[in-house]
């Protein structure tokens, strides 16, 4: 069954329409609708109109008034039910009334319910893709370093996302943030990198303007292997988030936005699919990863990077780590060790003014056969 509710306010000064009465004879006004007897005849369907008097105070009368069919929910039927529900609306509309709302449109909430399918796939579809890739091409803990500069601030329900054993950080983010890992534009040279080789007596400006320039992940990797359907994958992934928060926000949704969501939706599965059979042909070189900061590294933990490089107990921190922590940590000292000897300069390095700053630090390391070093 769908159903439409309005909520007409009559016009107090109006003497035309006062009246249920008066509002049917408007409705018949419009031979389209064939109404009569409290039943409309549309394009060969039969829908029930019933109407309902209000009455508030003296300066406030409403009417409700609600269009209904018995038919079954599906996507024709409700194709059929929009049409009746249009010509119905703007008959409505042109009836002389202080306001006139919607109360109720179960064919809209039909046709959100549709449409979450499809923005759910393509939703899911492109953090398959991300996770494959940024994994198999740049490591388990991508996320830690190689994404926007903002990328932490936009996980949310961080407690439950350390709970979960299985999970995946991209569904601790929001729509537009997965779009943002493959869509936005990064550097592979910082500024301090830049000078370095500037100052150094290898130039080659075509590698410095590449690097310099900011491209995209989808750029660099996917764009000339995935081919020419791709080339407005960004715009739709923007015009799909702005379809979906009308979806998301419980908004009235016409059978145009449903078609809409339809078509981009499976625009860009069709596109993500062709992305992920092609991950084994892309190839991430050195020069395509981004060389940053060491404050860029380290990000919002930095305090805490801090204390565990001025702990006494150096070594028993580093063994007290499982194997995940260990990697990551092992992988951001490799890297500051890189950043500290390209020339970083010092007020980069520095840390929290609450780091405790011990003029003793012993350092110790325990290698797999056990021995110190």
């Amino acid at each position: 069954m769908f159903e439409v509710e309005y909520l007409f306010v009559f016009d107090e000064g109006s003497k035309t329409v006062a009246t249920e009465q008066n509002i049917a004879q408007f409705i018949q006004n419009n031979r389209k609708l064939g109404f009569e007897g409290g039943v409309i005849t549309f394009k060969g369907k039969t829908y029930k109109v019933k109407k309902e008097t209000i009455n508030g105070n003296s300066k406030n009368k409403v009417c409700v008034i609600t269009l209904s069919s018995e038919m079954d929910k599906n996507l024709d039927n409700a194709r059929e039910f929009y049409n009746v529900y249009v010509e119905f609306t703007d008959t409505l509309r042109e009836i002389k009334k202080t306001k006139l709302v919607v109360l109720t449109n179960t064919v809209s909430q039909f046709l959100c319910k549709e449409a979450y399918e499809y923005i759910n796939r393509a939703e899911n579809k492109m953090r398959k893709l991300i996770t494959l890739f940024m994994t198999t091409k740049i490591g388990a803990y991508w996320e830690k370093i190689y994404t926007p500069d903002d990328f932490g601030k936009s996980v949310k329900n961080e407690r439950d996302l350390d709970a979960d054993d299985l999970h995946n950080v991209l569904f601790y983010v929001n729509f537009s943030t997965l779009g943002d890992v493959l869509f936005d534009g990064y550097k592979t040279l910082d500024i301090n990198e830049l000078q370095r080789r500037l100052q150094s007596d290898k130039i080659d400006i075509s590698e410095i303007k590449e690097g310099f320039v900011p491209r995209s992940n989808w750029d660099r990797f996917f764009e000339e292997i995935v081919g020419e359907e791709s080339k407005n994958i960004s715009k739709d992934w923007d015009l799909l988030y702005e379809l979906r928060n009308k979806v998301a926000h419980n908004k009235n949704i016409n059978i145009d936005d449903f078609n809409k969501i339809k078509g981009v939706s499976n625009r860009v599965v069709r596109v993500v699919d062709g992305a992920i059979n092609k991950i084994r042909d892309v190839s991430v070189s050195t020069s395509d990863e981004p060389v940053r900061n060491l404050s860029q590294i380290i990000g919002d933990n930095s305090s805490q990077f801090a204390k565990i490089i001025y702990h006494r107990n150096f070594g028993e921190k580093i063994n007290s780590m499982d194997t995940g922590e260990q990697t990551l940590f092992n992988k951001i000292i490799n890297r500051v060790i890189t950043e500290i000897s390209n020339s970083i300069k010092s007020d980069e390095c520095e840390f929290s003014p609450e780091t405790p700053k011990e003029p003793e630090i012993e350092i110790k390391f325990v290698s797999p056969n056990n021995d110190q070093e």
